[in-house]
């Protein structure tokens, strides 16, 4: 792991308690280290608290500060936030386990990922994870099904023109999923994600590994009641390619996140209520079809470097992934710093450069990182059907969405 003083001396005592509060979850700390380490540095709580946020790990952070040295004043916020993500992981759960339900009555099978069922199954909580939306894994021939029993339950899909427009047989080739919004108020507003796919295929995953594999299920409770589960090895899996290229290694969350679940597969934590348990080596060969395409190995060893998980599953690393993974950490650490200014044209574009290099740094071919960096820059200037639907033009203005298409982008506020 890294040096704490290091990571203060480079990024700041904000995110030198956040780190140690994250080593203490995870065993790599102890409680007592990170006590000695607030009485040093006295940190500012204020960016301690907004910093957790937008690494998105309050519920992880929080709960450690919470038997912590922090003041008491601060662990009173740090209650009331843990207490609104608790009701409104519990509403999730609730709302996702009826979904399944009555996804289940048009004979849809649809299995819950990420979010409140990545919680569950691997932190064995379904509050220790930030979540907002609902997803589901379901079968892209089941996507029609699903326009009548949503409607009448209350939902309305999230973007209808995009599928009217492709049809069903285009929208599943240039898409990865399909989205419901339920219009309420509170606890009544859900957004919910059909996904047949891992990620968008605008990040070039090859549909080998672009696919999540429904050979095998396993029941487990995920709040009232039992639903079929990805395996664990194969929720691991996707969440890693998803974590990878979606969300482009920026965020704590992603680290701890992968943190928590080489520990509970390498450990055999029978979390999920099944049987089955995974070694080193079963996660070596659930992660082997991504280690083809894409240097794996550097995000275990920053996850190592940061919170002192990961390097129980590298194998036969390279200079250019240690390499890779020290540039990752910086990142990391830095690049989310002033995510709430990014609308600043400068930021945002700065921020596009940095994801975007960051993503293609991970491929192993080096045409591929170009093709993808070309291909990434070009797409996201294109004209899409979100322009079209904001200022909707006559025919004979159409060629003027390549220059309203920009403006949108670089006016747009980066969002969490």
């Amino acid at each position: 792991m890294l040096p704490i003083e290091k990571i203060i001396a480079d990024h700041g005592p904000s995110m030198g308690v956040i780190i140690q509060a994250c080593r203490v979850f995870l065993q790599t700390a102890t409680q007592q280290e990170l006590d000695t380490l607030i009485e040093k540095v006295n940190p500012n709580w204020q960016e301690v608290a907004l910093l957790s946020k937008v690494h998105r790990i309050r519920p992880v952070v929080f709960r450690v500060l919470m038997t912590s040295i922090a003041p008491a004043a601060r662990k009173e916020q740090f209650k009331k936030v843990l207490q609104l993500n608790t009701i409104q992981n519990f509403t999730i759960a609730t709302e996702t386990e009826r979904l399944i339900d009555l996804l289940a009555t048009a004979g849809i099978s649809a299995i819950p990922y990420k979010g409140v069922a990545y919680s569950k199954q691997f932190y064995g909580d379904i509050s220790m994870r930030e979540s907002s939306d609902i997803d589901l894994v379901i079968k892209a021939d089941d996507l029609p099904k699903t326009f009548a029993l949503f409607a009448k339950d209350g939902y309305q899909q999230f973007n209808p023109g995009l599928y009217k427009a492709l049809g069903q047989e285009q929208y599943v080739v240039l898409e990865k999923d399909l989205s419901y919004d339920k219009i309420g108020n509170g606890a009544d507003r859900f957004h919910v994600e059909l996904h047949y796919k891992i990620t968008h295929p605008r990040f070039g995953a090859p549909d080998r590994i672009n696919q999540f594999d429904l050979s095998s299920t396993v029941a487990s409770e995920l709040n009232s009641g039992l639903a079929q589960f990805l395996t664990r090895p194969e929720h691991f899996r996707a969440i890693t390619l998803h974590h990878l290229l979606h969300d482009g290694l920026e965020y704590l969350k992603i680290f701890v996140d992968l943190a928590v679940g080489v520990t509970s597969l390498t450990k055999s934590v029978d979390t999920d209520n099944s049987t089955s348990t995974a070694s080193v080596s079963d996660l070596q060969t659930a992660l082997s079809s991504l280690a083809t395409t894409y240097h794996t190995n550097a995000i275990f060893l920053a996850m190592d470097k940061l919170v002192g998980v990961g390097s129980i599953v590298v194998q036969q690393k390279s200079k250019e992934e240690e390499n890779l993974c020290s540039k990752i950490v910086v990142f990391n650490l830095d690049s989310t710093v002033g995510r709430y200014k990014r609308h600043r044209v400068l930021s945002l574009l700065n921020h596009y450069k940095r994801s975007i290099s960051n993503r293609a740094a991970l491929l192993r071919d080096e045409k591929e990182r170009k093709r993808f960096q070309k291909k990434y820059w070009i797409n996201l200037f294109m004209p899409q059907q979100a322009d079209e639907e904001a200022i909707p033009l006559p025919q004979f203005l159409r060629p003027f969405y390549f220059i309203i298409r920009p403006i949108r982008i670089l006016l747009r506020k980066k969002s969490d």
